[in-house]
Order: C-alpha cells, then sequence, then structure tokens
C-alpha cells in the first residue's frame, strides 16, 4: 500500500525509509498478542505485567500494542546493527513504536505534519495483513 502512494503520488514525498517504517510496524504490530489472542490479553497480561509500569498507570487502557512495543524494542536491540544498515536509527525506531501503538492526541509525535499520514496507512495495512493471514 504505500509503495502506491510512493508511485502514484510523489507529491507526498515518502521515503524508503519512512516506507520500511510503515512495514515493520506492520509485521509487529500483532506481536504482543499471545495465544488465543483477546483471551490471553485479559487472562494473562493481568498477571504477568502486574509490575509494569505502563500497566500499573492505567490497567484499563493497558492494549496489547505495548506488548507489541516491547518486543519490538527487544528485537532491535538485539539486530540493531542490521536496523542501522537500513536507515532505522533511533529517530525511525521511535516512529515504528508510534506507527504500532499511536501515543495520546496532543503528545509529540515523530510522525509531524504532512507525513501523520503514514499512521492511517499503517492501520490499514494491519487489517489487509490481517485478512491475508485468516
Amino acid at each position: 500500500m504505500v509503495e502506491t502512494l510512493m508511485k502514484k503520488q510523489p507529491d507526498l514525498d515518502i521515503t524508503y525509509v519512512e516506507a520500511l517504517c510503515v512495514k515493520v510496524a506492520g509485521l509487529c504490530h500483532d506481536l504482543g498478542h499471545g495465544p488465543f489472542s483477546h483471551t490471553f490479553d485479559a487472562m494473562f497480561i493481568p498477571k504477568a505485567l502486574k509490575d509494569d509500569e505502563v500497566y500499573k498507570k492505567d490497567e484499563k487502557k493497558f492494549k496489547h500494542e505495548h506488548l507489541s512495543e516491547l518486543v519490538f524494542d527487544k528485537i532491535y536491540e538485539d539486530k540493531k546493527e542490521d536496523f542501522l544498515k537500513y536507515g532505522l536509527g533511533k529517530h525511525e525506531r521511535k516512529a515504528v513504536k508510534e506507527l504500532i501503538n499511536p501515543p495520546n492526541r496532543g503528545k509529540e509525535k515523530s510522525w509531524k505534519g504532512k507525513k501523520g499520514f503514514l499512521c492511517e496507512v499503517s492501520v490499514e495495512y494491519y487489517r489487509k495483513l490481517g485478512s491475508i493471514i485468516t
């Protein structure tokens, strides 16, 4: 989807690295789901993350995307050199995490101004990927 936008709307000025961030986020979005998906979220996560700061802050607003961010961080740290080869540094790491789990409105985002639409592209990417897999 993001390649189509790059080709058909070059005025959007989507870079290779931005497109790669959308793809990585699409692939990592549901890593936080355990077996049995939302049942896992409701039954296992409260026990496993009882000491996690984000979870303790607001259990009711906790989503599997937070866990996906943690998994992505682990993968990034383990394969940092590979990510850096493709231009995915500190800023892009933050951007991928925001695409996985968008921050609340009013919070500072890596995708500023005219590039904010990339968040919507990644959401559509998740939907399409989910329909292919299921």
